[in-house]
């Protein structure tokens, strides 16, 4: 743990007691990056290899991923079979393979159909992957299911938090 954490457990324990506690101290530290998927696919099956969001780690210290959103320029409709898996990854700093922190299932069991300008949390986290290294980067990629579904134009917002 940082010495930010330290500092973050004790205010929870004193200042913050009574008032949420470390979750409270939490609120006040942690901060969001935001990034677009530029376009909507052309077809229902194209699938997105991991592309960069243009975002690196640039503190001296590591990150979590807490959580995250997608905000739809137009409809998705969700299926039980014919889906999308889309996930927030990230890499080790060292130009490894990013793996899936954060995934968005668009199916009926995951997040449903989309409407235009509604937020959508993701459906799953893999916490094993949700360290952001300094000088990592985050990463989307998308894979599709069955015969697929075009994903709209996407825009995705990341919480993240000082470890």
């Amino acid at each position: 743990m940082s010495n930010l954490g330290d500092v973050k457990m004790a205010l929870g324990g004193t200042v913050a007691n009574g008032r949420g506690g470390e979750d409270t101290v939490d609120q006040l530290t942690d901060f969001f990056v935001q990034f677009t998927k530029p376009a909507a696919d052309s077809m229902a099956a194209d699938a997105t290899a991991a592309t960069t969001t243009g975002w690196t780690n640039p503190f001296d210290f590591s990150l979590s991923v807490v959580n995250g959103k997608v905000v739809s320029a137009s409809t998705l409709t969700a299926h039980a079979d014919n889906n999308a898996s889309i996930t927030l990854q990230v890499d080790d700093a060292a130009n490894g393979t990013p793996a899936a922190a954060l995934t968005w299932l668009t199916s009926t069991a995951g997040t449903g159909s989309w409407a235009a300008d509604t937020a959508e949390a993701n459906t799953s986290r893999t916490a094993a992957n949700c360290t952001v290294l300094p000088g990592a980067c985050l990463h989307y990629a998308i894979a599709k299911n069955g015969t697929g579904v075009v994903v709209p134009i996407t825009h995705f917002v990341i919480r993240l938090r000082r470890i």
